[in-house]
């Protein structure tokens, strides 16, 4: 395993090059736990990352810093391979993962994070359409799951957050949804059309956690959603249609 870090110092200049080796670095005055960790991290981040994803150039040394002293406190193989996404992602499009994400992140518990990934199934990009509250309940996700999510600072449930859509055509309205893996297209005859939806919308550290689990495949699109969202947008008299996303 040494073998295959070492390896990875050939990647450039980036900010799994500069957690590598401040990593080694630590290893011989860190415990054992410790080690453990991290390797797992490390390993998974390895077993993900080809090298002609790697972006060359002047490592973000401060946002480095930030994840390897954060990282390396996990003792918790879902959370280690958890920032092993955020560590592939920083790599593959630098500035994708914020500091603050890297900062929020140890504070949550495996079952705050099992209750975001059920909401998580939902989203569209840094949002979810709001729904009656029954609908969400009877998805495991009550309303002081949703107080609890917004305490630690993922999502903002604020009553009067609203996400205004503009059409993509000029001859008439369109637009697309773009869930886990279903792409919602909602269209209507009148081109100055409107949509116009209630919203629970993701903070910052909410979509990073997102996007990371939805980039990994454990995000599936939730049918019975989709269906309850088609219905909204049915008694506000748009057109949909569906599609997977391959």
């Amino acid at each position: 395993f040494v073998h295959r870090l070492s390896a990875l110092f050939l990647l450039g200049g980036n900010p799994v090059l500069f957690c590598f080796k401040r990593s080694l670095l630590t290893l011989l005055l860190s415990p054992r736990l410790f080690l453990l960790d991290i390797a797992l991290c490390f390993r998974t981040t390895y077993s993900k990352l080809d090298g002609d994803e790697v972006v060359d150039g002047a490592p973000d040394q401060d946002w480095a810093a930030t994840f390897f002293t954060h990282a390396a406190d996990t003792a918790d193989p879902e959370f280690a391979r958890l920032w092993a996404r955020l560590l592939v992602q920083e790599v593959r499009r630098p500035g994708a993962v914020p500091c603050g994400a890297l900062v929020r992140l140890p504070s949550l518990s495996k079952t705050i994070l099992a209750v975001f990934r059920r909401l998580s199934a939902f989203a569209v990009n840094n949002f979810v359409v709001r729904l009656e509250p029954s609908f969400f309940e009877g998805k495991d996700l009550t309303s002081d799951d949703m107080l609890l999510l917004e305490e630690y600072g993922l999502i903002r449930t604020n009553r009067d957050l609203n996400r205004v859509f503009q059409s993509q055509r000029e001859d008439r309205f369109s637009t697309n949804l773009l869930y886990a893996d279903k792409a919602l297209r909602i269209t209507h005859d009148h081109p100055d059309k409107q949509l116009v939806l209630s919203c629970i919308r993701l903070t910052e550290f909410g979509t990073t956690l997102c996007r990371a689990l939805l980039e990994e495949g454990e995000l599936r699109s939730d049918t019975d959603y989709i269906i309850e969202v088609v219905r909204l947008l049915q008694r506000q008299g748009f057109h949909t249609a569906q599609a997977d996303i391959l």
